[in-house]
């Protein structure tokens, strides 16, 4: 195994069958969740960015959905689909299916920075086959797949960038973090992690991606800081993530419940009738982060492992001093930039398990991808 960057060994590449496998999986997996469509349920959240879709078409622009905490992105991006199919449902689930598939083609593309070709493929895997908690947040068209795409699309620009500094990278990597701050400061996370390893001494040269990514930044984030600036900032002031916990002992608080309860409910969940599964499950991905940050440390103290790392504790960190954490109720959707990290720690895991004995290897990737399949529940199937 080689965490640190990717294997150059052209032997070591997985077939093209199988990449396309997986990327069929996560095709077919969204599918079975959001159709048919006519039985997707009317939420109120995904059905706001169908209303803010069809103004766009109508000549009628936002910024926002409502209030000034998510952004009016995903309505924009969605809007050519209401134009081909009209103001329906298919026209809603078609998004996030859509932003799921890029998703996965991020996490591709950051973990083959990171881990040997074939264990970066099992990463993306158990990305586009996720923890079903994660799932269900995913597929709905309610800003937070937006979120989830944008910033890990963040971590990979950030990849590409140090593996070649090119001004259009650098471009791409500010317009993806100016375009995340505008869906929502959640995307802070990766912006942030982005932000500390690029800006590292080892990392050069920082005028060009500074100026590079400040402009692709501005342009991306354009619709944010404008109206933050004629509204006296009201973008922060009236949004619950942006205040601050309230006191040392809410941070505390906040902190403990995230680390012993609504992480551990985000990547493991639950299965019926397998009450174990979901300590098993857990136990799992604490020894695959354990054994990614101790293998690839060794490595390289710089390397862009760094990356999802940083982003998992970054929304950690988030998560605990600001207000957000005073949710302890539908709190998945305030982890989900973390959840790189756990399928890029699965694939390391599960391929150096490969390694040493394929048996174990082949049992660890097919419980956990079963484990997740077994909890399937779509959102019309209740």
């Amino acid at each position: 195994m080689n965490p640190s960057g990717p294997d150059t060994h052209a032997g070591d590449e997985p077939g093209r069958g199988w990449t396309v496998a997986v990327f069929a999986a996560a095709v077919l997996v969204r599918a079975a969740d959001l159709w048919p469509a006519g039985r997707f349920p009317a939420d109120p959240d995904a059905l706001l960015t169908a209303m803010r879709s069809l103004d766009v078409l109508a000549g009628n622009f936002h910024v926002f959905h409502s209030g000034v905490r998510l952004g009016a992105v995903e309505s924009y991006a969605f809007a050519p689909l209401f134009a081909l199919f009209g103001p329906t449902r298919f026209a809603v689930t078609l998004g996030p299916l859509l932003e799921g598939i890029l998703g996965v083609a991020c996490v591709l593309a950051l973990a083959r920075r990171i881990l040997p070709p074939k264990a970066a493929l099992l990463a993306a895997l158990f990305f586009a086959i996720p923890a079903p908690p994660l799932f269900g947040v995913e597929q709905q068209a309610t800003g937070y797949a937006t979120v989830l795409l944008l910033g890990v699309a963040v971590l990979a620009l950030a990849a590409i960038y140090a593996e070649r500094p090119r001004a259009v990278t650098g471009v791409a990597l500010g317009l993806a973090a100016g375009l995340g701050l505008w869906c929502s400061i959640q995307t802070l996370s990766a912006t942030a992690a982005a932000a500390v390893w690029l800006l590292d001494t080892g990392r050069r040269p920082r005028v060009r991606l500074l100026v590079s990514a400040g402009a692709g930044f501005v342009v991306g984030a354009l619709p944010w800081l404008a109206f933050s600036v004629t509204h006296a900032f009201s973008t922060l002031r009236d949004n619950y993530g942006a205040k601050p916990a309230g006191g040392p002992g809410a941070i505390l608080s906040n902190f403990w419940w995230a680390a012993t309860g609504g992480f551990a409910e985000f990547v493991a969940g639950g299965v019926p009738g397998v009450p174990v599964f979901p300590t098993l499950l857990l136990a799992f991905h604490a020894a695959a982060f354990a054994w990614f940050v101790w293998s690839a440390s060794r490595e390289s103290s710089r390397g862009s492992w760094q990356l999802p790392v940083l982003a998992a504790f970054f929304t950690l960190l988030v998560f605990s001093v600001s207000s957000a954490g005073n949710y302890h109720t539908r709190s998945v959707r305030f982890f989900i930039l973390a959840y790189p990290l756990v399928a890029i720690a699965d694939g390391a895991l599960v391929w150096a398990l490969w390694r040493r004995a394929r048996p174990a290897g082949a049992l660890a990737a097919a419980a956990l991808v079963a484990g997740h399949l077994w909890n399937f529940q779509p959102a019309w199937s209740e």
